[in-house]
């Protein structure tokens, strides 16, 4: 056996790794190319959903804290996001670098090398426009009465009956609906819980599919605006009901059994009393709230820091806190110093805590009703207000 005295033994091993190395390298730079092509579509999901629970996050706390504002007389603002443009920049460079060199005095024989590269970076710029509701447009769509049209449109989305009267109702007929801070006089109160009698009994109605709300629309040239439609189990029931509502209906029997009863509602209608011609039923006069109004009728449920009403800092409610809501719609905010673990909303504001629990299941479904409400009264508003555009930037590689 010769021995191996040049290396010769060596070089033919190294040769012999050399193109698994170099295999090796050209598999893992075309693994990494459908890399970049993936890219695109897991930042659309990802990022996505990320803004749409921040924007829904952000509405929540600032509905809460407008809240909050009139509980303390001051004005509330409003700031909608108008639109949120975001961009997304990605590059994916792949090298190789690959020599020969011949053989020094050191190495006697040649070298070959392949060096791969790779680098990838992505950046993101996101640009959010704020449009705020003030001007004109604050007045058109936040202190502008809610229309027969959309109280409908809310009613036929599956919103309760008793909530939407309890909420958007001033005045049905000879019913009066109060708001929180009208309880000073005793005769307030009385009619607030005749009110709410009423629309409980509304719901009840409702729940066993005896209660109808019709809208006629523009084009029928009705002289109403809404319409109630009621189906009684029997004639003492109808009694009973027309006591409540102070008003006398004309009943038609039904083939089921049922008598058939019709209520006409009118924003346009005034103290005298309505000519009722072609009319199977009274027409009487319904008065809805604005947004604003809304609010102002959910802040006695905002709690306050002890000492603040005494010393003038916020109007005394006639009802205490403590007391048990009678109304179908009502909203508790609690008021603490730091914040609790679970929430569904919580801001800080005059160096407190005011949130909404998130086991409160009325006081969520109240505001989830304002929301809503908020969406649609500014809705179709078009923007007459300077916009405001935040680009925010992210660091490569975030």
């Amino acid at each position: 056996m010769v021995p191996d005295l040049f290396g010769f033994s060596a070089w033919h091993r190294f040769s012999a790794r050399r193109p698994s190395l170099t295999l090796t390298a050209t598999i893992l730079l075309l693994c990494l190319l459908p890399l970049g092509c993936s890219i695109g579509p897991r930042q659309l999901k990802g990022n996505r959903l990320g803004y749409n629970v921040s924007i829904q996050k952000s509405n929540n706390e600032e509905l809460l804290l407008n809240l909050v504002r009139l509980r303390y007389t001051e004005i509330p603002c409003f700031m909608q996001v108008s639109s949120v443009t975001s961009s997304f920049e990605y590059s994916l460079a792949l090298e190789a670098q690959g020599g020969w060199a011949r053989g020094d005095n050191y190495t006697q024989f040649p070298r070959r090398f392949l060096n791969p590269l790779a680098r990838g970076s992505y950046s993101e710029s996101p640009t959010i426009s704020y449009s705020p509701l003030a001007g004109e447009k604050f007045v058109s769509s936040l202190l502008t009465d809610v229309t027969p049209q959309r109280f409908w449109f809310l009613h036929r989305s599956g919103w309760e009956i008793d909530l939407l009267l309890d909420l958007l109702v001033r005045r049905l007929g000879p019913l009066h609906n109060p708001n929180a801070f009208m309880y000073e006089k005793p005769e307030y109160l009385q009619e607030e819980k005749k009110f709410q009698q009423f629309a409980g009994l509304l719901r009840e109605f409702q729940r066993r599919d005896d209660f109808s709300l019709v809208y006629p629309g523009p084009e029928e040239k009705a002289p109403y605006e809404l319409a109630m439609e009621l189906r009684f189990r029997n004639a003492a029931e109808a009694r009973s009901f027309e006591s409540l509502l102070g008003a006398r209906l004309k009943l038609s029997p039904l083939p089921d059994g049922h008598l058939l009863g019709q209520i006409f509602l009118s924003t346009k209608a005034g103290f005298r009393k309505q000519q009722e011609a072609n009319l199977e039923g009274p027409l009487l006069r319904i008065r809805l709230r604005n947004f604003v109004g809304v609010l102002a009728d959910l802040i006695n449920g905002v709690e306050v820091p002890p000492g603040e009403a005494e010393q003038g800092i916020v109007r005394k409610a006639a009802v205490p806190a403590d007391e048990p809501a009678t109304g179908a719609a009502h909203i508790i905010v609690r008021c603490v110093g730091a914040f609790p673990e679970k929430s569904l909303v919580a801001i800080r504001y005059r160096g407190h805590c005011f949130y909404i629990a998130d086991t409160d299941f009325v006081s969520k479904r109240t505001f989830a009703f304002v929301s809503t409400l908020l969406a649609l009264q500014s809705g179709e508003t078009k923007s007459t207000a300077p916009v405001l555009t935040l680009p925010v930037g992210v660091p490569p590689g975030r």
